[in-house]
């Protein structure tokens, strides 16, 4: 009876420790993952964050553009306006 108590309490035991050595490979996976993941997203928005930056310079770019052909326009026609009063007159 004692030797059958002892096996059973090793066999227990060396159960236990596997089961706890393969939780903390387990944890050490969890972790390496999710540093992994984590370091891909901070590289993916700063990406992002770049681009961003591009597009609001080149918004930025069109419409002052915009705004400076719009004046172009507004004095073309009021250039034209007066030359046409003055053929008028």
């Amino acid at each position: 009876m004692a030797e059958e108590i002892g096996f059973t309490t090793l066999m227990l035991s060396t159960v236990v420790l596997v089961v706890f050595l393969w939780m903390i490979k387990l944890a050490y996976d969890v972790k390496k993952i999710v540093s992994q993941s984590t370091h891909a997203v901070e590289q993916k928005t700063a990406h992002v964050e770049n681009e961003m930056h591009n597009v609001k310079s080149e918004i930025l770019h069109l419409n002052a553009k915009a705004a400076e052909k719009a004046d172009t326009n507004y004095l073309e026609k009021r250039l034209n306006g007066l030359v046409s009063l003055a053929r008028k007159a």
